[in-house]
């Protein structure tokens, strides 16, 4: 799903802060240093997140002129994640730890060696399995400040407020009404006071 294509679904944030001066030299600087980049399996790691260009996981090639179409900021957000079926990792696991065994002539393996050859299956299952890949699409209006991601996961949009405030020091709120207060009216902060001591009204049932 995304801007450009698929069901629209997404999430909508409000941008707080005011692109400084000199925002396109420092926000490409900032995606650049965020770019996607492959999972580092070597390190341990199953996953890795990253910018794009919009609608295109292998383009990391960033550019003023790929991602700016006036007033927007367009991106896709790129993740990619490793998960070793659980049977599969215990059958190769087992495989691994019988070998050792025959190898050092013992019955049966130290806490830290079994903790060794964990970690060793693991990445080299990893270096083999292919990464499930994941993008959404973001659109970010830096005229009205109101910025768009195109999936309405729980776990991307919190992984998603976090590389944005590491990447551009952006503070985002979340699409609410009391959001929309602040956001939009010239008396946004008053009238967010007034809605948070407002009555919750029931709907439900009609009382006569």
């Amino acid at each position: 799903m995304g801007a450009a294509h698929g069901t629209l679904t997404y999430s909508t944030f409000y941008v707080l802060d005011e692109p400084p001066a000199g925002f396109r030299e420092m926000f490409m600087a900032a995606v650049q240093k965020h770019v996607f980049r492959d999972i580092d399996v070597d390190g341990g790691k199953d996953r890795s997140i990253g910018w794009v260009s919009l609608g295109e996981p292998f383009d990391t090639e960033l550019a003023w002129d790929k991602v700016f179409v006036d007033p927007y900021v367009c991106l896709s957000l790129r993740e990619d994640t490793i998960r070793i079926p659980k049977t599969a990792f215990q059958a190769h696991l087992e495989r691994r730890e019988k070998e050792y065994l025959k190898k050092t002539g013992r019955m049966e393996l130290k806490k830290s060696e079994r903790a060794e050859v964990k970690e060793m299956v693991l990445t080299e299952l990893r270096k083999r399995a292919l990464p499930d890949i994941k993008t959404f699409d973001v659109v970010w209006n830096t005229a009205d400040g109101t910025l768009r991601l195109f999936t309405q996961s729980k776990g991307i949009c919190e992984s998603f407020e976090e590389i944005v405030r590491e990447t551009w020091g952006l503070r985002l709120v979340p699409r609410a009404p009391y959001t929309i207060l602040v956001a939009r009216s010239a008396e946004g902060e008053a009238l967010a006071a007034q809605l948070l001591d407002a009555e919750p009204a029931d709907f439900t049932r009609v009382v006569e």
